[in-house]
């Protein structure tokens, strides 16, 4: 049960993730060039949420459970569902344990990196790093700054503690600002814990395109929204990127999870070219940008919801055609694999205590309140209908989500014996084409 739950769950995120990653493109573009990289970036490390929480799971579990959109069929473990589900389970296992390996084997590597390294006591840089550290409004213990004869190329690391690296070399007074003011940047964005929460949703979504995507739009616009700062900062666009220009000269790439100064010639004409959009518009429209945002915000909930809906409702028919898994007592033999038939449209709740009434249109299945029972306990049900020849199932919907029934066409009277301590609800399905009027009463022993 509890895979193919996990199986619905991880489905439902990654479509969530997927659908709001390419709406964020559309809005980030729009952003970027009204000038506001920033709010943009901030946008894309919000979307992480939805790859990482089943909330749209969530919204139609509870809409199939309270108010019984889907009359109960939604989620509901099917023979054919629950082997998909497992062949599903242990393909994704695999994938995702391959990956987690390949992050290992990178953090691994890091830490060796940051091994070697030393802690700077030359007093000149650590005067500039404490200038920039104060300008900037950080904490002195909240970074620290360590060199290494070993790298090339200054990048930060720590994912809850940062720690700046910078190669060992002779820099002048305009180098050690760009440099501090970029990694400082990372540090204040929370870059290294961003790209390590990509990573995570990669190993969660490896089969997903769309979530490597993601990471690939995180790992880039973290980039630019520093170099947004940065210029915008120092008022120095050109001076900057000729600055990172001299230091990618025979530079290592750095690994995934962290945050380096400068990539590949093709990544720094990137940035420069995104950076360059934003940073020349001379009127930033906060107007414009609110109007972006709530785009994004309507457009993607929109999207989310109809998509997801969608899905529920071709699964719940599957589930209808599939028939449902009834799991009946060891003396109950006759309670067997059934198959509902027709289309059951939208349901709809009756006050019931311990007697009922109920007229139940076609094809309508009316569900009572919920009943706590303790397993060693029997609900014993009486129910009588209109008229001979009106066929309905009347029986208990199980914690489970699976459910226990008896079909009759007339007089109906059967004890159900409870194996699982648990919330159940009593219900009734009219399986004619024609209302039905049925009444009776229970009692629990």
């Amino acid at each position: 049960m509890w895979m193919s739950e996990l199986v619905y769950a991880l489905a439902f995120t990654t479509i969530t993730g997927a659908l709001l990653t390419g709406i964020w493109f559309l809005a980030g573009r729009l952003l970027e060039r009204l000038g506001f990289i920033s709010v943009a970036y901030r946008l894309l490390k919000t979307l992480a949420c939805f790859w990482l929480l089943p909330i749209a799971y969530c919204v139609l579990k509870w809409l199939n459970l309270q108010l019984y959109r889907w009359q109960g069929f939604l989620f509901l473990p099917t023979p054919f569902l629950s082997m998909a589900g497992k062949i599903f389970f242990g393909l994704w296992v695999v994938v995702a344990a391959a990956v987690f390996c390949f992050y290992l084997r990178e953090r691994v590597c890091l830490h060796k990196r940051l091994a070697v390294s030393a802690v700077c006591e030359d007093g000149r840089i650590l005067d500039s790093f404490a200038k920039i550290l104060e300008e900037l409004k950080i904490p002195g213990a909240k970074a620290v700054l360590r060199i290494s004869e070993y790298e090339t190329i200054p990048f930060t690391a720590g994912i809850f503690h940062p720690v700046i690296i910078l190669p060992a070399c002779n820099y002048g007074e305009h180098e050690l600002e760009i440099i501090f003011r970029h990694e400082l940047a990372h540090v204040l964005h929370k870059d290294v814990f961003y790209k390590n929460v990509a990573y995570l949703i990669c190993i969660l979504h490896a089969a997903n395109p769309f979530a490597w995507w993601y990471f690939c739009l995180l790992q880039n616009w973290s980039e630019y929204a520093v170099d947004d700062a940065v210029c915008r900062g120092t008022g120095k666009f050109a001076d900057y990127y000729e600055n990172i220009l001299c230091l990618m000269q025979g530079g290592r790439k750095t690994v995934g999870s962290v945050s380096g100064l400068a990539g590949g010639k093709s990544a720094i004409r990137k940035r420069i070219e995104h950076v360059k959009r934003a940073y020349l518009v001379k009127k930033r429209s906060r107007l414009a940008a609110a109007f972006a945002i709530v785009l994004l915000l309507f457009t993607g909930t929109g999207s989310v919801s109809a998509a997801s809906l969608s899905a529920a409702d071709v699964l719940a028919a599957a589930v209808r055609r599939a028939g449902i898994y009834l799991a009946g007592s060891s003396d109950q033999t006759w309670e067997e694999y059934i198959t509902v038939e027709g289309t059951v449209s939208a349901g709809h709740e009756s006050p019931w205590k311990n007697s009922f009434s109920w007229k139940i249109p076609a094809c309508i299945q009316t569900v009572g309140p919920e009943i706590h029972l303790k397993k060693g306990q029997s609900v014993s049900v009486m129910l009588e209908m209109d008229s001979h020849g009106k066929e309905v199932s009347c029986g208990l919907l199980q914690p489970d989500g699976s459910s226990r029934y008896i079909i009759r066409n007339g007089q109906a009277e059967h004890s159900f014996y409870i194996e699982e301590s648990g919330v159940y609800r009593f219900f009734v399905l009219n399986k004619g084409e024609t209302r039905v009027n049925v009444h009776g009463n229970y009692s629990t022993r």
